[in-house]
């Protein structure tokens, strides 16, 4: 099976002078090009240029924003291209391009620092520089004249070739604002610091060093020693934002540099932050000694196997920061390559599966421009939009949704959340974070939906409206849509928007349900301007659970809808669901939540579990039938254990009232319902219900205002009153 994309991914083709955006299938995450995004860079040059012949060669795309520049390399068109707007309207943007910049003869890589500068790698073939664009008061590239040379000689600051005639391919800044270059001619990775990004030449090399080295590969056929950490490296890329990340180095190992170094297998190296501070450390304008580059310790060489074409040749990389994976774009086969970081070491000598089914033609230097997109929303307080979230396995209790009774209007933080009334219209606000360090494009939206609890919820039944109540409630449906097309402002890097109120004109009415408990659940989701649902790392299927964790784009919530008169049912309504196609054997686990919000390992208290009909049927063909009598509740015998091999059909249910009993009567707490399916390989958690009852730290919920707006007489005054009473009754007793 070929490889799957995680994110929208835009591919230059050199040969054809086309640019094309591949997005991946919602199912199996295979890419496929989006036509609308195609931008046949021939006829724009033959626009700007009618007349000249001048050669479309797309050799690089970065994206900024939701701007698309492209680095032509042809004999008579090299040239810095800007389409301004073109993950908004592709369409626009082909009709609104103009050159960035002609200065160069041979333009390469691109990149951007944090203030917006881009910086380019132009020249003539086999030697160029490092060159800035923009100065300190305009820092991003801005529109011109279509066909004129936006950003002249006097508005440029050449960093040089870091003392060598070179040949740089591609760019990448570092979490402190280092520039990182890859050196196709020489073998070699050099960074500028500070000092030589201001145009004082502070530059520092990482030269390629000879083997045999030891690599990082656990396959057999894989592990013989490297004869050299680079041979014409081009793409390069770092693995997260933060300053520890990785830096990973693809090498073209065609032989064509200086000394026509090669190697047996073509390499992705990743250098180590310590290893890059060593660099840095070295005496501006020098190598690092190879005494201090130690294989497999602080960098690590990965071999990647050969295909039917041959040896494969590397040109640009991209890493997926938030779902950990790597793409590369090939020039041998003519397509790319993806692999997942955490399994990389173990890549099997079969290529089959990494091979990425793009058109990505010679040479593709700095090549691909993967969109990053980094909002997400968090499925826990630890989340951090990393993908799959491996902070928890608690999918349902997302802090960043929140429901008010009131428009509050615009937020600028996320408010309180409150138990709301059934029947009346209340309000959404949902927390977007952007994990990534630049500001997203804008062009995202949060699709809201709703579902009646259940501790087994599919995907996208029910939340797709198609689902209603069993008799006499079946006109009341089991999900539906809030809203779509919410709009997504821009979020700075690493920071976060509230977007709401988005108005829920009705909440469901608890009395309409054959489980009156007033549990619900809401579901946020993060979907891209004219992409869809392009944009989950993971392929969407029926388990909601997987989806949640897998993409930080989603996130599902538990909440509390009251009754009309402001009542809600103390019995916890469970709902042990299968929206599967084949017979479930299902276990639910009960944990108690404490006031604190820390788990209780054995709880004092009692839970008592009741159903009725054929869900007391299948109750009885659980853990749980030796202890059932032919009606009434019966106190669960282990509440950690809980009911294990109780069947549920395909599109079934089983329904059950679960009503916890603390040994302090009145004492807070939650109780957190968790369903597991047994399968070949084990159990499956599917998902879960959490009922909140009373204060508990981490689940802030306060109960409505009483029908027709009075407020909630405060806790203080009820204190208040009964002292009052009491002294009250004090001076009866005395007289």
């Amino acid at each position: 099976m070929a490889a799957r994309l995680t994110k929208p991914l835009v591919v230059p083709e050199y040969g054809n002078g086309l640019i094309k955006l591949y997005t991946p299938d919602p199912v199996s995450g295979a890419p496929a090009v989006n036509p609308a995004y195609t931008v046949d860079m021939q006829a724009v040059l033959d626009t700007l240029f009618p007349g000249q012949g001048r050669l479309a060669r797309p050799n690089c795309c970065k994206l900024r924003g939701a701007d698309l520049f492209v680095a032509l390399s042809s004999e008579n068109a090299q040239a810095v291209l800007k389409l301004p707007g073109y993950l908004v309207d592709p369409a626009a943007a082909r009709a609104q391009a103009f050159v960035f910049t002609l200065d160069g003869s041979d333009y390469v890589g691109l990149a951007f620092d944090a203030a917006g500068h881009l910086y380019t790698a132009e020249g003539s073939y086999d030697d160029n520089a490092i060159v800035r664009y923009g100065g300190a008061d305009a820092p991003y590239p801005g529109a011109g004249a279509a066909a004129g040379n936006t950003y002249a000689a006097g508005s440029k600051v050449t960093l040089g070739n870091a003392g060598a005639t070179a040949y740089f391919a591609d760019l990448a800044f570092d979490a402190a604002g280092n520039l990182w270059v890859t050196d196709y001619r020489n073998h070699r990775l050099v960074a500028f610091d500070a000092a030589g990004l201001a145009g004082a030449g502070g530059y520092h090399v990482l030269p390629d060093i000879p083997g045999p080295l030891g690599v990082a590969n656990t396959d057999p056929a894989l592990a013989a020693p490297a004869s050299h950490l680079f041979a014409e490296p081009e793409g390069l890329d770092f693995d997260g934002f933060a300053a520890d990340a990785g830096l990973w180095v693809a090498n073209n190992n065609d032989g064509n540099g200086a000394g026509g170094v090669q190697t047996a297998l073509t390499t992705l190296v990743r250098i180590t932050k310590p290893l890059r501070d060593a660099v840095l450390a070295t005496a501006g304008g020098t190598s690092l000694p190879a005494a201090q580059l130690q294989p497999n310790v602080n960098c690590f060489i990965y071999q990647v196997p050969n295909g039917a074409a041959g040896r494969p040749q590397f040109g640009g990389l991209q890493v997926d920061k938030a779902a950990r994976r790597l793409y590369v774009n090939e020039q041998v086969g003519g397509g790319g390559r993806a692999y997942d970081l955490a399994t990389v070491t173990a890549t099997p000598a079969n290529p089959a599966g990494s091979l990425l089914p793009i058109t990505s033609t010679n040479p593709g230097n700095g090549g691909l421009a993967l969109l990053e997109l980094g909002a997400f929303v968090a499925d826990g307080a630890a989340d951090q939009g990393l993908e799959p979230d491996a902070t928890g396995a608690v999918a349902w209790e997302s802090p960043a949704i929140s429901l008010t009774q009131a428009n509050g209007g615009p937020l600028a933080v996320l408010p309180a959340p409150e138990d709301v009334r059934g029947g009346q219209a209340c309000y959404l606000y949902v927390e977007v974070r952007n994990c990534g360090a630049t500001p997203t494009a804008g062009i995202e939206t949060l699709e809201l939906r709703w579902a009646k609890a259940s501790a087994g919820l599919g995907w996208p039944k029910p939340w797709d409206g198609s689902v209603f109540d069993a008799p006499p409630h079946q006109a009341s449906p089991m999900g539906g849509v809030v809203a779509t097309a919410v709009p997504i402002l821009p979020i700075p890097a690493f920071g976060s928007v509230v977007v709401g109120p988005v108005a829920w004109t009705s909440v469901p009415d608890p009395a309409l349900y054959t489980v009156q408990d007033g549990h619900f659940c809401l579901l946020a989701r993060i979907v891209t301007q004219g992409l869809g649902a392009a944009g989950m790392s993971f392929p969407e299927g029926g388990d909601l659970l997987a989806n949640t964790l897998n993409n930080a784009r989603i996130a599902w919530r538990n909440i509390h809808v009251r009754d009309q008169a402001g009542q809600m049912m103390k019995s916890a309504g469970v709902i042990a669901a299968n929206f599967g196609a084949s017979a479930m054997k299902a276990r639910l686990a009960f944990t108690v939540i404490d006031e604190r919000g820390q788990a209780v390992r054995s709880p004092a208290g009692r839970l008592w579990i009741d159903a009725a009909g054929e869900f007391r049927a299948a109750l009885a063909r659980s853990s749980l039938g030796p202890a059932l009598r032919p009606e009434g509740p019966v106190a669960l015998p282990d509440i950690a254990v809980g009911i294990t091999g109780l069947p549920i059909p395909p599109g079934g249910n089983v329904t059950l009232a679960a009503d916890y009993a603390p040994a302090v009567a009145g004492e807070s707490y939650a109780l957190r319902i968790s369903q597991f399916a047994a399968t070949a390989a084990g159990e499956r958690l599917v998902g879960g219900q959490t009922f909140v009852n009373g204060i508990v730290a981490g689940f802030p919920v306060a109960p409505p205002a009483p029908a027709g707006g009075e407020g909630r007489m405060p806790r203080w005054l009820w204190w208040l009153l009964a002292a009052l009473i009491l002294l009250v009754l004090w001076s009866l007793i005395r007289r």
